[in-house]
């Protein structure tokens, strides 16, 4: 299973272990992943989300919405620590049970970050450098429902599957913004695409 490994410090892949471990432990109880993902959960959840924090560093703070397991909101949090990259990073989750989980993920790990049990829509104060959104929802229901979290600067990380093409299309008939689509080395129907300079299309 660990077979195919990050390019990390052996820390750094010692708390991966640790975090699959979590999942899978905390899984039995709440559904944090599908039945059929456990068997997958390192190549399909842990190093995608391994894969898209290159993009987020350079961010002066970072959202992670609906985070869930932990995808990528954790994974990061880990990688931020143990490769001395810090990130201020904010994990937003309104299910109990599953902020429950990840505030487990930050004791056990002694990870920098902080849980936020809320709805993001309802999160208020201040504006993110960047927001990823992981399975989630659609593109255009992301910027509809995140005007709380964007400044003028906030770079979106958005990992999508193979109908991230039509996506983009679909965002684009209420959203203008520009889009870099960058290839996923999981999965090749997939793209990690970063939108930037969003704002709504002009009434006028």
């Amino acid at each position: 299973m660990y077979d195919v490994m990050p390019d990390v410090s052996r820390e750094t892949m010692d708390a991966l272990k640790t975090y699959h471990s979590l999942v899978l432990r905390w899984t039995k109880s709440i559904q944090l992943i599908s039945k059929r993902d456990e068997g997958i959960l390192w190549e399909r959840h842990i190093l995608d989300s391994c894969q898209s924090f290159q993009f987020a560093q350079s961010a002066s703070n970072c959202a992670d919405i609906g985070s869930g397991g932990g995808f990528p909101g954790v994974v990061w949090a880990i990688l931020a620590k143990y490769e001395d990259k810090p990130l201020p990073l904010t994990l937003i989750e309104r299910d109990v049970r599953k902020a429950a989980f990840l505030r487990k993920c930050k004791e056990v790990l002694s990870l920098n970050c902080e849980i936020m049990c809320k709805d993001f829509m309802k999160v208020t104060g201040q504006g993110y450098g960047a927001v990823s959104a992981r399975a989630v929802a659609s593109i255009a229901s992301i910027l509809n429902t995140t005007e709380n979290l964007r400044t003028d600067q906030t770079v979106y990380i958005l990992p999508k599957g193979k109908n991230f093409a039509q996506e983009v299309e679909d965002a684009r008939e209420n959203w203008l913004f520009k889009v870099s689509e960058v290839q996923s080395g999981v999965d090749t129907d997939s793209r990690i695409l970063l939108l930037r300079d969003v704002r709504r299309v002009s009434a006028n």
